[in-house]
C-alpha cells in the first residue's frame, strides 16, 4: 500500500513538474488538461453541439465513498483506472437543459444508469474495451456543459498503444 501511495506521489510530481506552467490547485490543474495544446482534450463540432473529451488521472477524482461495479478491490479499485470526461454542450451552455421535453427524460434516464453498454474505446489493435463505471451528475443548467464521467481498467488499454 505504501509503495502505490509513493508511486502515485511520484507520479503526480512528475506530471506537475514537467509541465511548463506552474499547477498549484485542483482548478489549475483542470485548466491545464482543458487546454487544447497540452493534447489532453479533443473536441468534436457537429452542428451546434461541442462534444470534447478529456484524460484526467484517476487520482484527481477519486472519491473514497464510491463502489466500482467490477475490480473493485482494494488494490485493483485506485490504482489500474483510467479516467475520461465527455462533455456536451450547445452554444456555451448545458446540452440536455436544451433539449424539447419529450425526449429530455430518456435522454437523463440514459445518461444516468444505461451508458456502460453503450460507450466503449476501440484500440489501435482493433481491441474493444467497455468502461467498468460511468457516473453522470444532474447539473440543472447550471454548467457550461453536461459530463460524463467513463472509469476504464487500465490494464486493458495498456495492451495497446493508441486510442483510436
Amino acid at each position: 500500500m505504501k509503495g502505490l501511495v509513493a508511486s502515485s506521489l511520484i507520479l503526480l510530481i512528475s506530471f506537475v513538474s514537467g509541465c511548463t506552467q506552474d499547477i498549484h490547485s485542483r482548478e489549475g490543474f483542470f485548466k491545464y488538461v482543458k487546454d487544447k495544446d497540452n493534447g489532453l482534450l479533443q473536441e468534436v463540432k457537429k452542428s451546434d453541439v461541442l462534444t470534447s473529451a478529456s484524460y484526467v488521472p484517476f487520482q484527481i477524482i477519486y472519491n473514497k465513498k464510491w463502489n466500482f461495479q467490477k475490480n473493485s478491490n482494494s488494490n485493483s479499485g485506485k490504482s489500474s483506472k483510467i479516467c475520461f470526461i465527455i462533455s456536451f454542450s450547445r452554444n456555451g451552455k448545458e446540452l440536455l437543459s436544451q433539449l424539447d421535453l419529450n425526449v429530455y427524460s430518456d435522454v437523463l434516464q440514459t445518461l444516468s444508469f444505461q451508458m456502460i453498454p453503450l460507450v466503449s474505446l476501440k484500440m489501435d489493435d482493433e481491441h474493444v474495451i467497455s468502461p467498468t463505471d460511468c457516473l453522470f451528475q444532474q447539473t440543472y443548467g447550471l454548467s457550461p456543459a453536461n459530463e460524463l464521467l467513463l472509469v476504464f481498467d487500465s490494464d486493458e488499454i495498456k495492451a495497446s498503444k493508441n486510442i483510436v
